[in-house]
């Protein structure tokens, strides 16, 4: 049974020292274009890095800003709907006291149309008149004028006259 142990513990230690050789990493030797490579490698893994970090700052900046601006577009939503609510209860008083006024006014609905149909009436026939009768209206008025000018180059000239007698009667008394 010794023998047997013996064999199987040479066994086992051969099939450990198998795996061992197996498994256990094996050292690369690499040529000075494989070291460049990996060199260019791991310079571009770091830029990439340092590129995603700097994505993801500036991500998180414009998170941080549409977040702001979010918050302010929220405040002025809030601040125009009161607003808005404000100006609909005012916009609704003063429809029901014009519905009141309307009410109250409404018995004289009637009498305005009436009045208002007499002035439209009144400035279509003084429009009317004037349109026929502007070149009468001128030659009257002209003849106005000729006669008052007529009347008083006549005064003027009894105004002389009288002037004149005056003035040969003194020159008369005198002598």
């Amino acid at each position: 049974t010794t023998t047997t142990t013996t064999a199987a513990a040479t066994t086992t230690s051969t099939t450990l020292n198998m795996k061992k050789k197996l498994y256990a990493p094996k050292k690369f030797t690499i040529s000075k274009e494989g070291d460049k490579m990996l060199q260019k490698e791991k310079k571009m893994q770091e830029n990439l890095t340092d590129e995603m970090v700097d994505l993801a700052s500036r991500i998180k900046r414009n998170a941080e800003e549409v977040s702001k601006e979010l918050s302010r577009s929220t405040k002025l939503v809030d601040s125009m709907e009161t607003k808005l609510d404000q100006n609909v209860v005012v916009a609704k008083s003063a429809t029901h006291r014009q519905t009141a006024v309307f009410r109250k006014n409404k018995k004289y609905g009637c009498w305005s149309c009436v009045v208002l149909t007499l002035v439209f009436f009144l400035f279509s026939w003084v429009y009317i008149v004037i349109k026929f009768s502007g070149d009468k209206t001128v030659k009257i008025i002209e003849g106005i004028r000729t006669e008052k000018h007529q009347q008083i180059t006549e005064v003027k000239h009894r105004r002389d006259a009288e002037k004149h007698q005056r003035e040969k009667h003194r020159a008369d008394f005198e002598l």
